[in-house]
């Protein structure tokens, strides 16, 4: 959106976790589904850019080549990070490489991995974000430990991740010898910490900041996802 893209829908508004979640909002994300096909029919893109989240892209891509076939509009399908299909369903390496025209991929293993399986498929790495995030970083001292030790908590970005994450990271501290320190991406979240476990309100809260608390911790207990990259790459053990 800051860089001028005309956002049709927000879908980071409408973020679920987990099947059932997904199951419960079917017809709102039926409703976005039939709203921005119907978008793609009317504009008619030379391409189209998918980035991310499978569950609903790849259907997209599905409904897009059934609605284009042997049609005059044949518009470019671009796929940017790569379902991890290394590392489930593999079987699913025929119907994206015939659905896709080009995969941009974030991590360097994937483009032999898919050249493997589908040698015609053209796949191409353009690395990671983490590496234009982090420039500049100097790397911590693996020997170098706190006393106690600087436990940082990184329970997730959305609602409902705080809501699942944080409540069990909070008991698990409670048998480890060492000083939370818990980071929000923003305020909200962190008042919706304080309001889920009123005791979290005497810890440590950062608001952003995660290379500098990643700089600082000795070990992390994080949610799954990116951020559990950003701990690899300040090299700091994560549970």
């Amino acid at each position: 959106k800051k860089a001028g893209v005309d956002l049709a829908i927000d879908l980071t508004e409408h973020a679920v976790i987990g099947i059932w979640e997904a199951i419960r909002n079917y017809r709102k994300f039926k409703g976005f589904f039939d709203q921005l096909l119907e978008l793609a029919l009317k504009q008619k893109p030379e391409a189209i850019i998918f980035i991310d989240n499978p569950g609903f892209n790849l259907r997209f891509v599905k409904a897009v080549r059934k609605a284009t076939a042997g049609g005059a509009w044949q518009p470019k399908i671009i796929y940017y990070v790569s379902p991890q299909l290394w590392a489930w369903h593999s079987s699913r390496v025929r119907q994206i490489s015939e659905d896709v025209d080009l995969l941009l991929s974030i991590f360097p293993f994937e483009k032999e991995w898919y050249a493997k399986r589908a040698p015609e498929f053209p796949v191409e790495f353009v690395g990671h974000p983490l590496c234009d995030r982090y420039t500049d970083l100097e790397f911590r001292d693996p020997k170098s430990v706190h006393q106690p030790r600087r436990l940082l908590l990184l329970p997730g970005s959305r609602t409902k991740e705080i809501s699942r994450h944080l409540p069990i990271m909070v008991h698990a501290v409670k048998g480890i010898d060492a000083d939370p320190v818990i980071v929000f991406p923003d305020e909200s979240l962190a008042a919706q910490a304080r309001l889920l476990v009123p005791q979290v309100a005497d810890w440590d809260i950062q608001i952003g900041n995660l290379d500098e608390a990643l700089k600082r911790a000795d070990v992390a207990i994080a949610s799954s996802g990116t951020v559990t990259l950003e701990c690899a790459w300040f090299r700091v053990p994560t549970v």
